[in-house]
């Protein structure tokens, strides 16, 4: 696999939610449905996003995985404004990385990773299931497989087949509310895990990956 990740400097203060910049890129390169995830009838295309927003401390990023790298090239090469409410915003530095040969694969040991934004990991189904159930322990292993299942069909999108047993183990978590475009008051956790499965830095699970929620990074303690 294949990662790109280019980080945005405005000369504006203001935060700039994920879902804006999907909008603009959206509007602006309505014939590539990488940048938003809809077909040319407007219906939604269920897969893995290839092409993610983040917005990390007032950190513009902008995430691509191997077919969504070349659309994201565009952007470098040719966006210099965002616009954003009607209020034009500039860009003052683009910087742009490209690295190669990135693996999703079960490792023998353990490594530690960290939710830095909330992971959105419960449908309707096991929202109920996990606000029914009052032990600690119980949500514990729900969201442990819960995750499990999110890796599982992010390599699934890619065409990677695990014949190992992924294993997690959650060390803490923390329940938060957060707020998506077309929803309200949704359920997010900051976890922190170790897990025998390789992942990269800015990576996302779960839900609402390509607005910025989810975004993994690697934990040293």
């Amino acid at each position: 696999m294949k990662k790109c990740v280019l980080k945005l400097t405005t000369d504006s203060e203001k935060y700039i939610k994920p879902s804006q910049l999907r909008g603009y890129f959206a509007k602006k390169f309505p014939d590539i449905d990488l940048f938003h995830q809809y077909n040319e009838n407007g219906e939604n295309i269920y897969r893995y996003p290839r092409i993610q927003y983040k917005n990390i401390n007032n950190n513009i990023i902008i995430f691509a995985l191997n077919e969504g790298i070349d659309p994201l090239k565009k952007i470098f090469l040719e966006v210099d404004v965002l616009n954003v409410e009607n209020n034009k915003i500039k860009i003052i530095e683009k910087n742009i990385k490209v690295k190669k040969d990135m693996q999703l694969e079960v490792l023998k040991n353990y490594e530690k990773y960290k939710f830095i934004t909330p992971w959105v990991a419960l449908n309707q189904k096991n929202y109920k299931k996990y606000k029914n159930t009052d032990n600690y322990s119980d949500k514990k292993n729900l969201l442990e497989r819960i995750m499990i299942g999110n890796i599982l069909s992010v390599c699934k999108s890619f065409d990677i087949w695990i014949e190992e047993k992924i294993k997690i183990n959650i060390e803490k978590f923390k329940t938060v509310k957060v707020n998506s475009l077309h929803f309200e008051n949704l359920m997010g956790f900051y976890v922190d895990f170790k897990t025998n499965f390789k992942l990269f830095d800015l990576l996302s699970l779960g839900k609402q990956v390509s607005k910025g929620f989810g975004v993994v990074k690697k934990r040293s303690s």
